[in-house]
């Protein structure tokens, strides 16, 4: 994998002027925060981002438009949101979460579109704790899955339960009643209007390892089919998640424990993630795994299903060397496992090895431009981290390279009355802007992200500049302007 770090910056085309890709930082007051995910509405063009205050007693639902601006929050108390936490249905956005304080409490918050609470329903059940998974929806029905368990005997086991846009219960099963534990990470509505449980789940205590296991059901709650892994899953928190591609079949994915396997780990890291195929029936069809090197790590985000023949696998990849250099990264697949690219992402604004990153989920746009969503931790604070990029993942260009970022900006110069020139420059490169949106500072880098010019203009600012380069070597270097006006534009320039 390429670990060149470089500023990638954007030059648009004609065709794109105005269009946003790059990384955008969204924080909401001192609190660190822990972004659950992206939902995306395409009828109104916005974007949900529900993330929770540590440890869970409000969270906050951030919406932007597609290209990270009109941000808009809205606060939901006493309210913990699992990671598939949203849906909207009929015109209204429907919240599946829990009271924080109530051990056994399971909630719906349905809102109008302008997020206006239209009813707030419990769910609490007899059990000792009760813990919200995701919320989907079919048929003008909601499905609202969790994880219950009785302490004593220790037992857990998977809930589904049917509820109407009023809020009422049609019907609730319990699955797996007879394990030693069972939890379902994610569930998702298959092409042919029934539901996926994606679980682990291991039979009997000190019994065995924990393995796979993926359930179909009906709409009466009802199993269709119910198939299981053979690999040894590491005990702990391994989540086993879902895809359906675009031919029918089903992808499922968790990491496996191959650490005794010495041949392995010598070469991969021993806990890789392993890829099920099975078609709609639930016959097991092959498997592939994401594998790295016994010198690094990759922790998974989520797998998104793609609008063509391919799918996203997110999450962030560090070396142990390093250990505290960690990149937030996307891997896009075909249907049959194959990778067509991996890119790993870091903000331009958080450039050093302490900062963390990683990218929770993504959302497609029907263009075929990609909304990710992730976290940037930075001597103890925590950001919810937006980015747009293009199909092939990167910041508007066709090809970039593996590590990439990107400034913030949408700005075409011309449109700015801003002109650069010479581009190629040798001796002196001189920078115009209009009378009425003067320059007020202007800095070069390399590509290395060295600063190499900082000029500090006049409170005023000014409208002719002139930058001495001849002594720079020749190659390509990054030329960033603060306007008066607060706005920062980037171009790329050239030395001959």
């Amino acid at each position: 994998m390429q670990k060149v770090l470089i500023f990638l910056f954007l030059i648009f085309s004609q065709g794109l002027y105005g269009q946003f890709y790059g990384h955008k930082i969204f924080e909401v007051g001192d609190e660190n925060l822990n972004v659950s995910g992206i939902f995306f509405d395409s009828s109104n063009n916005r974007a949900y981002i529900p993330v929770i205050y540590p440890p869970g007693d409000t969270s906050t639902i951030i919406t932007i438009d597609s290209e990270g601006n009109s941000r808009l929050d809205f606060e939901i108390p006493a309210f913990l949101l699992p990671k598939y936490s949203f849906t909207q249905m009929g015109g209204g956005n429907y919240f599946y979460g829990k009271n924080n304080a109530i051990q056994n409490d399971l909630q719906v918050i349905k809102t109008d579109m302008v997020n206006q609470t239209v009813w707030r329903e419990d769910f609490r059940n007899s059990l000792d704790f009760s813990f919200p998974i995701d919320i989907l929806n079919m048929n003008n029905y909601l499905y609202i899955t969790s994880v219950n368990e009785r302490t004593e005997p220790y037992h857990r086991r998977i809930n589904v339960k049917k509820v109407d846009t009023l809020g009422q219960e049609i019907w609730s099963r319990n699955y797996n009643n007879t394990s030693y534990y069972a939890y379902t990470t994610q569930s998702i509505v298959s092409s042919d209007n029934n539901i996926l449980l994606s679980a682990i789940v291991q039979q009997q205590i000190f019994v065995g390892s924990p393995k796979s296991q993926l359930t179909k059901i009906n709409d009466l709650g009802n199993i269709i089919w119910e198939v299981s892994g053979v690999e040894k899953i590491p005990n702990g928190a391994v989540r086993a998640d879902l895809v359906e591609l675009s031919n029918g079949n089903l992808v499922q994915l968790y990491e496996v424990d191959k650490f005794d396997d010495f041949a392995y780990r010598i070469v991969y890291n021993p806990f890789p993630v392993r890829m099920d195929w099975y078609d709609a029936n639930g016959n097991f069809l092959f498997y592939k795994y994401i594998e790295y090197p016994s010198t690094e790590q990759f922790v998974r985000g989520d797998v998104t299903t793609g609008k063509g023949d391919y799918f996203f696998v997110t999450g962030s990849h560090s070396d142990n060397d390093i250990p505290v250099e960690r990149y937030g990264v996307v891997t896009k697949f075909d249907n049959q496992g194959d990778t067509i690219w991996t890119k790993q992402y870091y903000h331009p604004d958080y450039p050093t090895l302490d900062d963390f990153r990683t990218i929770r989920n993504l959302v497609e746009l029907d263009n075929g431009d990609l909304l990710l969503m992730g976290m940037i931790e930075s001597e103890g604070s925590i950001n919810a981290w937006f980015m747009r990029v293009n199909e092939h993942g990167c910041f508007g260009t066709a090809t970039c390279d593996d590590l990439v970022t990107s400034v913030e900006t949408d700005i075409d110069l011309s449109l700015l009355d801003i002109k650069i020139f010479p581009n190629p420059a040798t001796d002196i490169l001189r920078i115009t802007s209009a009378a009425d949106r003067p320059i007020q500072g202007a800095k070069l880098y390399d590509f290395s992200g060295q600063t190499l010019v900082d000029l500090d203009l006049p409170s005023g600012g000014q409208s002719n500049i002139e930058i001495s380069v001849a002594e720079f070597p020749a190659g390509n270097y990054i030329l960033s302007l603060e306007l008066k006006d607060g706005k920062v534009v980037t171009e790329l320039v050239s030395l001959l």
